[in-house]
């Protein structure tokens, strides 16, 4: 795939997004190494969502969301063991593994990952980006329930 074909797959996300209500801030395109980035803002303030491509997401793009900042937010809970906790919970992996969701970490943050590809030649693509997006934001709120409830000392 050229990096063209990736950039133009990029900004058709991104505009289908804006089509739809959604705010586009810190949009970033570094076009030399095909990294591609943008948050994406709901109109109802639901949780934000990153966009990202990169060179080894090869002919994909990736939502991310970012669920829980671990180092304010749980200073004596390690990574690994918030990870642990949180795969441990049957409903919790069904939620994810349903739709077929990533959950991340760094040793700052607890993060929910979507890759998928899109043709924006095909007129469903916006009604699939819209849906895909929907599903996150209610797997986001869900998790953050979750943790809410489950994790929070």
């Amino acid at each position: 795939m050229t990096d063209d074909s990736k950039e133009y797959r990029f900004n058709s996300v991104i505009s289908y997004l804006r089509e739809s209500g959604f705010t586009i801030s810190d949009e970033k395109h570094t076009i030399v190494t095909s990294e591609f980035y943008a948050k994406i803002i709901s109109p109802e303030a639901l949780p934000v969502l990153e966009l990202i491509s990169y060179p080894s997401l090869g002919n994909g793009i990736m939502f991310q969301a970012k669920l829980v900042n671990l180092k304010e937010q749980f200073p004596k809970l390690s990574t690994s063991d918030l990870k642990n906790r949180i795969e441990l919970d049957i409903a919790m992996k069904e939620m994810l593994n349903e739709n077929e969701i990533l959950l991340s970490n760094t040793d700052e943050e607890l993060m929910i990952q979507k890759n998928f590809s899109i043709d924006p030649q095909k007129t469903e693509s916006k009604f699939e980006i819209l849906d895909l997006v929907s599903t996150l934001q209610t797997v986001t709120k869900n998790v953050e329930k979750w943790v809410d409830s489950n994790i929070r000392m």
